[in-house]
């Protein structure tokens, strides 16, 4: 399946079992007038045949930039339920990006909160 249009979300890179399985999804937004939003995963040692892994996905793609993404759609049935997983095999960029968003800086720790008391007029 193909399908042409703009990279809203990326996961982070995430290692499988060793440093040489490596996984992350994505998600593609269509530009049409009812858009369709694809969740679709990288995952393996690569796919050198036809020139991209995940991490070189990872480095080379933006939030906000336009793609046009060949993948594989696959449903399987585990415990009674069906799941969808949609595997990408082939990207290529369309001219630039749309404003392009940098990539999230790895997860902080939540700020301190201090206790207010009894007086405020906070709802929670």
């Amino acid at each position: 399946m193909q399908v042409e249009g703009k990279v809203t979300w990326i996961g982070e890179l995430s290692e499988k079992s060793n440093s040489t399985y490596k996984s992350i999804d994505f998600v593609i937004e269509t530009e049409e007038q009812y858009p369709q939003k694809f969740v679709i995963n990288i995952f393996g040692k690569g796919h050198e045949q036809h020139g991209f892994k995940a991490d070189r996905f990872y480095d080379e793609v933006q939030v906000g930039q336009k793609l046009s993404v060949e993948f594989n759609g696959k449903a399987t049935e585990y415990n009674g339920k069906h799941y969808n997983n949609l595997s990408l095999w082939n990207y290529k960029k369309i001219g630039g990006t749309s404003a392009p968003v940098s990539k999230p800086a790895p997860a902080q720790a939540a700020p301190v909160i201090p206790n207010v008391g009894e007086g405020d007029d906070l709802p929670f």
